[in-house]
This record gives C-alpha cells, sequence and structure tokens, in this order.
C-alpha cells in the first residue's frame, strides 16, 4: 500500500470512536491493496512448503516432514495473524503495538524466508550479537522483512545470495527524517541485477515497477516505507547495475516510555 494510504488508515483508526463504523470500514478500504499483497506471499510460502512434501514423499524420503509441516503451519498462523489484526483494527482502541525483538523475529522468521526467496536462493543471516528491541506491529515487520524476500527474489531468478543483518547505530546519521538518537538497522541485501538511478528514485512510490503487469504491482517496497515512517524511522536504497541492491530500515529502539504509547 502506498504511505498516504497507509497514514490515512492510521488517521482513521484514532478519530473519535461515536458513530465511527463507516470511517474503520474505509480504512480496511485503503489497507485493501497491502493487505492482498501480503496475505499472497504468505500463500506463495505455503504452497512451497506443500510443493517440498509432496516431493519428500514421492522420494519415500520422510525425515523431513515434520520439520516441513511445521513451516507450513507456521505460515498459515501468519495469515490467521493478519485477519485478527483486521478484526482488532476493526474495533475501537485497538492495541497493535508490543515490545518487539527484532533479532528474535528474524530467527523465527528464517524458514519462512527461505521458502519464500526459493531454494535457488542462498539466505545468509548475520544478527548484532546484543539485543535490539523496537515498539512496533510485529506482524507489520514480519510483512516488511516478507517483502524485502520476495523482491529479492524477483531480482535473482538465476540464484544468488540473500542477506539480512542487524546492527546498532549510534546517530546522527545522514538520513533527512530520521531523528538523533540510537537506532537499530536492518539490511536486506540480494545479488540480483541491481537498479539504475532513475529506478532508485522511483522505488519507493506506489504502484511503481520495473515488472510486467501479470508479475508485480508495486506495492511491496512502498508499504515497507509506509510502515517503517509511520514507527518513526526511516528505510533507503543502495544498488548499482549488476552489483545487487541493499534496503536499509532504519528503526528506532525502543524506550521505556514506549510501553505507554
Amino acid at each position: 500500500m502506498d504511505p498516504q494510504s497507509y497514514d490515512n488508515a492510521l488517521l482513521l483508526q484514532d478519530r473519535p470512536r461515536d458513530g465511527d463504523q463507516l470511517r474503520r470500514l474505509a480504512a480496511v478500504g485503503l489497507m485493501t491493496p497491502g493487505i492482498a499483497h501480503d496475505v499472497n506471499n504468505m500463500l506463495q510460502s505455503v504452497g512451497s512448503v506443500l510443493h517440498m512434501i509432496d516431493r519428500r514423499i514421492a522420494q519415500g524420503s520422510i525425515e523431513e516432514l515434520s520439520t516441513l509441516t511445521a513451516n507450513g503451519l507456521q505460515a498459515i498462523e501468519r495469515v490467521s495473524a493478519l485477519s485478527r489484526r483486521l478484526m482488532a483494527f476493526s474495533r475501537p482502541g485497538a492495541a497493535m503495538k508490543s515490545r518487539v525483538e527484532v533479532n528474535g523475529l528474524l530467527r523465527d522468521l528464517q524458514p519462512l524466508v527461505q521458502w519464500a526467496v526459493g531454494f535457488d536462493v542462498v539466505l545468509d543471516m548475520a544478527l548484532a550479537d546484543r539485543e535490539l528491541v523496537t515498539w512496533c506491529d510485529p506482524l507489520d515487520l514480519q510483512n516488511a522483512i516478507m517483502n524485502l524476500a520476495v523482491n529479492a527474489r524477483d531480482a535473482m531468478p538465476k540464484g544468488g545470495v540473500f542477506s539480512l543483518r542487524t546492527a546498532w547505530a549510534e546517530l546522527p546519521l545522514d538520513l533527512p527524517g530520521l531523528p538523533s538518537g540510537n537506532d537499530l538497522i536492518i539490511a536486506a541485501s540480494d545479488t540480483g541485477e541491481g537498479m539504475t538511478a532513475d529506478v532508485i528514485a522511483r522505488a519507493f512510490d506506489p504502484f511503481f515497477t520495473t515488472k510486467d503487469a501479470s508479475e508485480g504491482f508495486g506495492i511491496g517496497l512502498p508499504s515497507v516505507k509506509a510502515f517503517v515512517e509511520a514507527i518513526g524511522g526511516v528505510a533507503d536504497i543502495t544498488s548499482r547495475p549488476g552489483l545487487g541492491s541493499t534496503v536499509r530500515l532504519y528503526l528506532p529502539l525502543s524506550r521505556a516510555r514506549d510501553a505507554s504509547d
């Protein structure tokens, strides 16, 4: 979804609750393209798991079936969580944010990320050796990571490496819109075809895509940016043609005061 629609949806949710049913329905309508995109990503993960189970059964190899089943159930739970989030969004006063330890979330998400990028792509995950906590909706962060994974997969049709890194940064950094302080960084890199400067300049624009109409809608990166900015962070891209791309998410470290937000 585009950042403006995301912001409008949040504003609609936060208005006075008297007679606000139509406003909440309008908010859900604004979020629908992004929701559909996220559900499609999750269903692709479920489909990949089912195809792998079918192959293992055909090969007479059942040792991995319990792990594959667990991965499939995890993907289904993410779809269910999104459904619960929508129902919570439609109710007055629903709280969606919580304390999120980013490294732990990424470890839990690792199997689904691997399914999302496919097994022609090597998943290289290197996480900071310190706790990195932010205050956000964990489902939104999971969806952002899955969107980055799917984008990386599409950039590497013949395979490659998808890297996820986390780090702690002491600001200020030269990033417009990012307040001074201590932030955590999630860096997602691929070894794909890369982007030209013109494409980088438009990559976060709603519905901008270099894919065919049947292959993409141009809402993955805009929804990532909308989520990051909604919690007070910044997203940026570095890339060169033929040398891959890196998307960095700069997220505010959680403060004690966040617990009362």
